[in-house]
């Protein structure tokens, strides 16, 4: 399915706020990581429309503290309640551990501001359904980050594929390290549920480049040895593309995706480079990083951009998407 069908999202009488105004969007930030100043240095350079900086509030005011200094931010906030009170935001980019994620939204749902919100939206797919039963019609103000759609490579990809008609066969290479969370900051609740919060990225892209709906997850291969897993499951589509998923879980790995069609055959590997085999000439074609993905967090320019195009009346915005990732993980993680 073509992104413009994906990510048109189609949530009904959505009031659009900003449409025709004439003064700055007012932007709110709750979190003070690494990654909120990624989509802080972004937001900097967006010519149109003008942004304003109108308050920060994290857990620790000490590091939200640091980035109101750097980047002149008028409020420094001591709750989410203050944040928006003191501000009026018509936006607020939310950007917290996974295991907050879902309670920020519910909280931040209470105003009305959007929500730029880091995924996933719940630990898991139980806890994204409970979200939005308990948000109801205020989900329609929630953004849910994906930036891998909006990498350069993906949107070239997808153009290229509209040209394309025949059956899709997609391999893809998902690498988890266990490891790399064993301190103390990560629960066993979160390493339980790690496929939801960073797997997550492959399966945006499945649900991105296999069309229709899936038919059936069927085992091939399910190696366990301690805590080496190696899974490899074929995934069907009711367009007639198939999927084969490999799960590499604390062995060494990439994540990478192949896609052939009877005229090219396609590579990500890196996710954010892409390579072109025609059928016609043999040779690997590199297609350029687009400056957006060298110069910032790739994705993150031309999501952000997306977005502020939604609330200006020209998109609106998805949470039923990302719920339909979460949804297609715990049928391959947990039902097969």
């Amino acid at each position: 399915m073509e992104i413009s069908k994906i990510l048109n999202w189609p949530e009904k009488n959505l009031i659009n706020i900003l449409n025709n105004r004439t003064k700055n969007i007012k932007i709110a930030f709750i979190g003070a990581g690494p990654t909120i100043e990624q989509y802080i240095k972004v937001l900097k350079v967006i010519q149109y429309p003008k942004i304003e900086f109108c308050g920060i509030y994290n857990r620790t005011l000490s590091k939200s503290k640091i980035l109101q200094k750097k980047y002149k931010i008028k409020y420094l906030c001591k709750s989410i309640d203050e944040l928006y009170k003191k501000t009026k935001a018509d936006v607020v980019f939310s950007v917290v551990s996974v295991e907050s994620i879902g309670k920020v939204a519910l909280k931040a749902s209470n105003y009305p501001w959007k929500i730029f919100s880091e995924k996933p939206l719940g630990i898991n797919y139980l806890e994204s359904l409970k979200l939005k039963k308990n948000l109801g019609i205020k989900r329609n103000k929630i953004f849910v980050a994906l930036n891998r759609a909006f990498f350069s490579s993906t949107l070239t990809m997808l153009e290229l594929l509209k040209r394309e008609k025949s059956k899709r066969i997609i391999n893809v290479y998902d690498q988890q390290d266990i490891s790399l969370f064993n301190n103390k900051k990560y629960s066993s609740k979160f390493k339980k549920n790690l496929m939801f919060s960073n797997s997550i990225h492959l399966f945006t892209l499945i649900k991105l480049l296999a069309r229709g709906n899936e038919n059936e997850i069927k085992t091939i291969i399910n190696y366990k040895k301690n805590n080496e897993k190696y899974m490899i499951k074929k995934i069907t589509f009711t367009s007639g593309d198939t999927v084969v998923l490999h799960s590499i879980w604390n062995r060494p790995g990439p994540w990478k995706l192949d896609l052939s069609t009877s005229s090219n055959f396609f590579s990500l590997n890196p996710l954010e480079q892409l390579y072109i085999r025609s059928k016609k000439n043999r040779n690997n074609i590199k297609v350029n990083i687009s400056n957006d993905d060298r110069n910032y967090k790739p994705g993150f320019k031309k999501q952000i951009e997306f977005f502020l195009k939604g609330l200006k009346g020209k998109k609106k915005f998805n949470f039923q998407f990302s719920l339909d990732i979460m949804k297609l993980i715990q049928k391959y993680y947990f039902r097969n």
